[in-house]
């Protein structure tokens, strides 16, 4: 175990100068010196992913998933991979375990208003744009008024909201959510 834990602070440096490549020898290595590391499969998959190479990265996430379910950063980075790779079902429903098993963001750290909208466009994009409304409609409803450390991304529900109740047909709805958003102090260029 300590030879795995050595490995994987070498291929973090190595990830750390760019060299993912290296990376991927050391974590294969740390992986087999000790199969039971999440960190092994989690810093493998992030070095996979930055080397282009999503589908591996993906069966990085998830075994690292498989053995620490609350890996920090895993769940997250496994739906955005997903979501490169066009897969956003999966996606959507990754980011909704990681809603779900922490609803007050990772270790506490604070709701994060751009994880609920990524989820919501995840599940709109593939094709269920009733469940994101409904998510989005959840997120206003019980977390928005928690947001905290995260408040510079306030207004990216609302602007998707906004957007989906527009094609539903909802223009008095989607128009007081933009209003909303271009009022918050925490404004960004989308917000028109």
């Amino acid at each position: 175990m300590a030879d795995a834990v050595r490995l994987i602070h070498k291929a973090i440096d190595r990830s750390d100068d760019g060299d993912y490549a290296g990376a991927v020898k050391l974590l294969t290595r740390a992986a087999e010196a000790d199969p039971a590391n999440p960190q092994a499969y989690y810093e493998r998959a992030m070095a996979l992913a930055n080397l282009d190479r999503d589908r591996e990265a993906v069966a990085d996430f998830e075994r690292a998933l498989a053995l620490d379910p609350v890996f920090p950063g895993a769940r997250e980075w496994l739906a955005r991979t997903l979501r490169g790779l066009g897969e956003h079902r999966r996606a959507a429903e990754e980011w909704l375990r990681h809603l779900r098993a922490e609803p007050d963001g990772p270790q506490g750290m604070g709701v994060c208003p751009q994880t609920w909208a990524d989820c919501a466009a995840d599940f709109a994009e593939a094709g269920d744009p009733a469940r994101a409304v409904g998510l989005l409609e959840e997120y206003l409803a019980r977390h928005a008024s928690r947001v905290t450390a995260y408040a510079c991304y306030e207004t990216a529900p609302l602007r998707l909201l906004a957007r989906l109740l527009e094609q539903a047909g909802d223009a008095a709805r989607a128009s007081e959510l933009r209003e909303r958003a271009r009022a918050s102090p925490h404004r960004v260029p989308a917000n028109g």
